[in-house]
């Protein structure tokens, strides 16, 4: 999928219990990140991190899924 610039990555993240503070690859092929949290930070939706991902705290843009 083309990158969209409209949807970064939200830090932190929550999935399965632990808290994400950069992109992971924690169940799936590709770095990912949440695209959107409820107030819990849990994800609602995420995406696959383009090129310009960082591990650690950047603006991400993602591909979304």
């Amino acid at each position: 999928m083309a990158v969209d610039r409209k949807n970064p990555c939200v830090f932190p993240f929550k999935w399965e219990n632990k808290t994400y503070h950069s992109c992971t690859m924690i169940d799936a092929d590709g770095f990912w990140c949440a695209t959107s949290v409820d107030t819990d930070s849990d994800v609602l939706t995420w995406g696959f991190c383009n090129d310009l991902c960082q591990l650690a705290g950047n603006h991400n843009f993602v591909s979304i899924q």
